[in-house]
């Protein structure tokens, strides 16, 4: 029997290590970062996949920043002088 991946027996998943292996780690920003300061971090290449990050205020949830707005306001006409120091979620309280 050769040792290729298709000849190999697969091992016994758990549902831990199954969830565990789609875990990752990765920043998240707050509803004050600036939209070029979130733009930034998708420019890093640890999260060059990324499509998405999230944003959280407090431990908590509250949105999500996503390259396809990041690029919705950075191909606008004057889009990145206009937004670039906005908040990424404005008129919170």
């Amino acid at each position: 029997m050769d040792d290729t991946p298709l000849s190999r027996p697969a091992r016994p998943s758990t549902a831990a290590g199954d969830i565990a292996r789609l875990r990752l780690e990765l920043a998240s920003v707050s509803p004050q970062t600036t939209v070029e300061q979130a733009a930034d971090l998708f420019l890093q290449p640890e999260l060059a996949r990324l499509l998405s990050l999230p944003v959280v205020e407090d431990g908590r949830p509250v949105g999500t920043i996503s390259r396809h707005q990041l690029n919705g306001i950075f191909l606008r006409r004057f889009g990145r002088e206009r937004r670039h120091q906005r908040e990424v979620i404005e008129g919170r309280v």
